[in-house]
C-alpha cells in the first residue's frame, strides 16, 4: 500500500479451518511498540475474546458462528456452561472453546494480545470482526466468513471493488515475486486487497 496514498486499503483474512490458516508473521506476532491510545476496556474484552475463539483449536468458524447466533457476543458465548455450549455444537466444539490457548502463532496468549492491540492503535489500522458494521458485505454471503479481519487504510474502501491474491503454502521465490508485484499494481489502482503473506509485503510498500 502507497503510504502517501489515502485511497488504499488492504485486508487479511484470520482464519482457521481444516487445510485453511490465513495468518502471518507481519501480523502481529512480532513485538509492536505501544501506541498512544488506550481501548476502552470494554472493548479490549471484547477483542480478547474473539482473538481467543478465533485461535481455539478444534473450533471451526462454521461452529463459531452457530455459537454467536445462539448467544451474541464471544463474551456471552465463554459465559455459557459446557452443557449449553455441547447442546448447539457438539461436545468436542464445546471443549474447545472452554479451553484458552497457551499461545498464538508460537506466542504467549498474553503478550499475542498486547501486540494485536497496540497495532490495532496504529494510524488507519483495523482489527474488524463479524459484529463490526464496517465488516466486508461480500464475505457474509459465504457459509463460515472469516470471523476476524485485519486492515489497513480506509474502511469504506472496503465495501468496493475487492482483489484477493492467494498463495501457495510452498511457493517458489518467483512466487513470491509476483504475488508482490500483483498486489502493488491492484493496490496502486484503488483496489481494496485481501491479501497472503507475500502480497501483504507488496500491497504494503
Amino acid at each position: 500500500m502507497g503510504s502517501g496514498d489515502a485511497s488504499d486499503c488492504s485486508l487479511l483474512f484470520l482464519y482457521r479451518g481444516k487445510n485453511l490458516n490465513i495468518t502471518i508473521a507481519l501480523l502481529p506476532t512480532d513485538p509492536i511498540v505501544q501506541a498512544a491510545c488506550a481501548i476502552p476496556s470494554g472493548d479490549a474484552d471484547d477483542l480478547r475474546a474473539w482473538l481467543r475463539l478465533v485461535h481455539t483449536s478444534g473450533l471451526r468458524p462454521h461452529a463459531l458462528r452457530q455459537l454467536l447466533t445462539e448467544f451474541g457476543g464471544p463474551l456471552d458465548m465463554l459465559a455459557e456452561s459446557y452443557a449449553e455450549l455441547a447442546r448447539v455444537v457438539g461436545a468436542t466444539a464445546a471443549r474447545a472453546v472452554l479451553t484458552p490457548p497457551a499461545e498464538i502463532e508460537h506466542v504467549p496468549f498474553d503478550d499475542y494480545i498486547e501486540n494485536v492491540r497496540a497495532w490495532a492503535c496504529a494510524p488507519e489500522n483495523h482489527v474488524l470482526t463479524l459484529a463490526d458494521s464496517a465488516y466486508l458485505a461480500a464475505l457474509l454471503t459465504m457459509p463460515d466468513p472469516p470471523p476476524l479481519l485485519y486492515v489497513k487504510g480506509r474502511l469504506e474502501l472496503l465495501q468496493t471493488r475487492t482483489v484477493a491474491v492467494v498463495g501457495s503454502r510452498h511457493a517458489t521465490q518467483q512466487g513470491f515475486e509476483d504475488a508482490r508485484r500483483f498486489a502493488r499494481a491492484f493496490s496502486d489502482a484503488g483496489f481494496a486487497v485481501s491479501i497472503d503473506s507475500a502480497a501483504h509485503r507488496g500491497a504494503a510498500r
